[in-house]
């Protein structure tokens, strides 16, 4: 929980893809017909116009960037068409095996960076322009947010007033949660997220705080070069802090018929998902887990109800408050579960648990295994999609 300019251990970068000899991945990705509107039609995909940058980063580094595609599951071709969408895990795999390989822990960050300098309409297509043209940042990230789904079906953004705080917190996780494969992939979208507010704002908005749930990767040097801002790492949650004032600040150079053709486009295609009150309870829940206050009636004071009207305003979305808490441990556990430098003593707290026998009871019941088992087991999954023979990518 230290900030970037603290002391703290560096985590194992990570495996990327096992060594294990097996026969030549499946090719996967669904390149769109020459002119076809690209679409998502099932859950866990990605635009592949995100990762655009993905070879020019490799080459950059001195390496061979056709020798890594071949050792994942990805299509080259895929990964190249601008209207095709791709396996999120298969990616998410992908950029932690290229920051391996080329020792690279950064890796993520560094393709952010890459992007960041072609603009958001490169990088997030329509939905981009929009962002790229909203009236003030407060309706450009949620705008961002209610359409998330146009850039990944495997993306949730959420924005949230934190309790007792005042600012604006912009909540990223990825369904679903594979914890021991997302490191680079998470620190890939919120630095990416950091250079589209940038861009936007000509300079004048940043975020003064960064959360990440996982440990560093690199150097906390890097964190502090990429986000010039507070970084912290082992949160409940991954996300960036803005000033509530800052978000209504209209945006410089933005222009309202864009603004209207790129929301008119979107809206059509990619409706506005609904967010009910479950969502903003989630957002409560996880930040005030750690804190050890996280009760009924804790949420309820946050959100201006009563504890009554907040548990038949849940019933009448088909939740309870103890389903969403629940659920909200149980994803948080999960990612922490594939951090080996995560002391389970660590995951008590920051699950608001008073024991670590607590976890092991929760642990037996959502996964029918101990903490521990399941922490060998994600580090097995992490390297089982393993390369065919190797190949200089040197």
């Amino acid at each position: 929980m230290s900030p970037v300019d603290s002391t703290a251990s560096l985590s194992d970068p990570g495996r990327g893809f096992a060594r294990k000899e097996r026969a030549t991945p499946v090719r996967r990705g669904t390149p769109s017909p020459a002119g076809a509107q690209w679409s998502i039609d099932q859950a866990g995909m990605v635009r592949a116009r995100t990762f655009g940058k993905f070879e020019d980063v490799v080459t950059g580094l001195g390496a061979n960037a056709s020798a890594l595609l071949r050792e994942s599951p990805i299509d080259a071709t895929a990964l190249q068409d601008e209207n095709g969408a791709l396996p999120f895990l298969d990616v998410a795999q992908l950029l932690e095996h290229a920051a391996t390989e080329l020792a690279c822990p950064d890796f993520g960050m560094r393709l952010a960076a890459a992007q960041a300098m072609q603009g958001p309409a490169k990088t997030l297509g329509p939905i981009g322009i929009a962002i790229r043209n909203a009236p003030t940042l407060r309706e450009a990230l949620q705008y961002f947010s209610d359409h998330v789904h146009a850039y990944s079906s495997a993306a949730r953004l959420c924005m949230e007033q934190l309790p007792d705080d005042g600012r604006i917190f912009m909540l990223f996780e990825n369904v679903p949660a594979t914890p021991a494969i997302q490191v680079q992939a998470t620190e890939h979208a919120l630095a990416l997220m950091h250079h589209l507010v940038n861009a936007i704002s000509k300079g004048r908005i940043r975020s003064p705080e960064i959360w990440f749930s996982h440990e560093p990767r690199a150097p906390l040097s890097v964190y502090r070069a990429n986000f010039n801002a507070t970084v912290r790492f082992g949160q409940s949650m991954n996300g960036l802090f803005f000033e509530d004032r800052d978000l209504d600040l209209p945006l410089p150079e933005r222009d309202a018929q864009l603004y209207e053709i790129a929301t008119s486009y979107v809206d059509q295609r990619f409706p506005a998902i609904p967010r009910g009150l479950a969502t903003r309870v989630r957002v409560i829940i996880t930040h005030l887990l750690a804190e050890g206050s996280c009760t009924h009636e804790h949420v309820a004071a946050r959100l201006s109800l009563h504890p009554r009207t907040l548990q038949r305003r849940l019933r009448d979305e088909g939740e309870s408050f103890e389903s969403i808490k629940d659920q909200v441990r149980r994803e948080v556990a999960l990612r922490h579960l594939g951090q080996a430098n995560v002391s389970l003593v660590r995951m008590t707290e920051i699950l608001g648990y008073s024991e670590t026998s607590v976890l092991s009871r929760s642990c037996h019941r959502w996964f029918s295994a101990s903490p521990r088992q399941l922490r060998k087991e994600q580090s097995a999954n992490a390297g089982a999609a393993s390369p065919g023979p190797r190949e200089s990518i040197r």
